[in-house]
């Protein structure tokens, strides 16, 4: 019963930079996050619509050593407030750190989670 309920939960899945919060390339510094005007409150009709809310993300700074992997956790903390201070939860964060043309050898690789391949989408 439980799976089946689950699977008729409607879901918006977001970009991060310039969509959900204001694009500064490349940004890891939670007191540079922002969210995009009106964000707030179109997430919030969407949450009370029922609809859950998950950020889907290319993230290839990682990949091209501009910040480490871990930085992106406090993104997603800080990302979290200010979607609570609007009301609304956030069911996921996913994101992508590869890019083929990396400098990091761990994370240079063409790989099947970055958008618009879907592999990311099916993480969870």
């Amino acid at each position: 019963m439980a799976l089946r309920r689950l699977r008729r939960r409607r879901a918006v899945f977001l970009d991060k930079d310039g969509t959900l919060v204001e694009d500064v390339p490349y940004n890891v510094d939670p007191d540079r996050i922002r969210l995009t005007p009106r964000a707030g409150a179109a997430l919030s009709m969407l949450h009370r619509a029922a609809f859950r809310l998950v950020v889907v993300t290319n993230q290839s700074g990682v990949a091209r050593g501009m910040f480490a992997e871990e930085a992106l956790r406090l993104v997603e903390h800080h990302l979290r407030r200010l979607l609570a201070g609007e009301g609304v939860p956030l069911a996921g964060f996913y994101y992508c750190p590869h890019h083929p043309r990396g400098s990091d050898r761990r994370f240079a690789v063409a790989c099947s989670c970055r958008k618009p391949v879907c592999q990311l989408l099916r993480k969870k």
